[in-house]
């Protein structure tokens, strides 16, 4: 959960919005087939709870996936990446809005599950880091996020 501390009053971050693009290359000749890498970014993007406040991030990472094969057409997987996440600070009403850049590291797990030929549909949990940023509007604010998410996959 990330806080916002105004003069020692801690404010929470409202549920928020996340989308992001993803690609990568099955490692079957170098590590095995149930390996993958794959690049991501994904944006997220919240308001606090007390105001106008909001705070969003821009991750870019590159990702270690392991597809769990249990023999059944639900497959399972796992995963770890590391990259930057731009950390973005602002308020909607008055403004300013100030951008952190710093490094970030990711854990996900999902399941998959095959729909039609090559396309398939997704379910994923991910825990994105980038630590603590300060800001000179507010001061040190936490970037840790939780995210779920859902979409279509197509295996070229």
């Amino acid at each position: 959960m990330t806080w916002l501390d105004v003069g020692g009053v801690g404010y929470k971050l409202n549920t928020g919005f996340n989308i992001g693009v993803s690609g990568g290359i099955n490692l079957v000749d170098l590590i095995g087939p149930s390996w993958d890498l794959r690049g991501d970014i994904m944006h997220s993007q919240n308001q606090y709870e007390c105001c106008t406040a909001h705070l969003g991030g821009t991750s870019v990472m590159a990702n270690l996936i392991y597809h769990i094969d249990l023999g059944m057409r639900l497959k399972p997987y796992i995963g770890a990446g590391l990259g930057a996440v731009a950390i973005n600070f602002g308020n909607a009403t008055t403004g300013p809005h100030e951008t952190r850049t710093k490094f970030g590291y990711q854990a996900l797990a999902g399941i998959e599950y095959p729909l039609a030929g090559k396309l398939s549909a997704f379910g994923e949990y991910r825990y994105i880091d980038a630590g603590h940023t300060d800001f000179s509007i507010v001061g040190p604010v936490e970037y840790r996020t939780h995210n779920v998410m859902i979409g279509l996959k197509l295996s070229l």
